[in-house]
This record gives structure tokens, sequence and C-alpha cells, in this order.
């Protein structure tokens, strides 16, 4: 199964004098990826997110500005518990 999203914001004060853009979060970000689950109890997944660059944020603070960034991350999961019977009525 393929997997996506993708937002963006934009941040508008309308005041010429006021600071367009006052949280430091990226104004588009992407995920895209591709997942399995299989009747046998494996699950597998990979996902790309991508950051665009934090823009209008100001740049004389301790940190430097971030640019744009991709994250990539994976699931593995394999579920055991059909492989163990139970031996009583409570499990």
């Amino acid at each position: 199964m393929a997997l996506g999203s993708v937002f963006h914001q934009s941040n508008e004060s309308g005041d010429a004098t006021a600071v367009d853009i006052i949280t430091p979060i990226p104004g588009t970000s992407a995920k895209i990826g591709v997942s399995y689950q299989g009747d046998e109890g494996l699950t597998v997944g990979f996902f790309d997110t991508y950051m665009s660059p934090v823009t209008g944020y100001p740049v004389n603070t301790l940190n430097p500005p971030q640019g744009s960034s991709h994250m990539l991350g994976a699931q593995l999961r394999f579920d055991v518990s059909k492989y163990f019977h139970r031996t009583n009525a409570t499990g």
C-alpha cells in the first residue's frame, strides 16, 4: 500500500510592520511511503518525510537556521502472539 500526505501553511498578519512568520515551523512538509501487512504477522513500512526550510524566523538566535531536510523512517514488526498457544481459559 502506498501512502502520502502534504501539508502547507502560510501566515499573513495584514500589518506592514508586523513579522509575517513568528513560529519556527516549516511552511511545507510532505510524507510518502509504502507499507505491507501480511497474514503471517509481518508488518513492514518505509517512509520519507520532507520539510522545507524555516523562513522568516530571526537569524540572530542561538541555533543556526534550518535548511530543508529529509527524514527517512522504517518500521518492522512481527507479531508472534499467534505462535504461542494458551494453556487455560485465562490466557
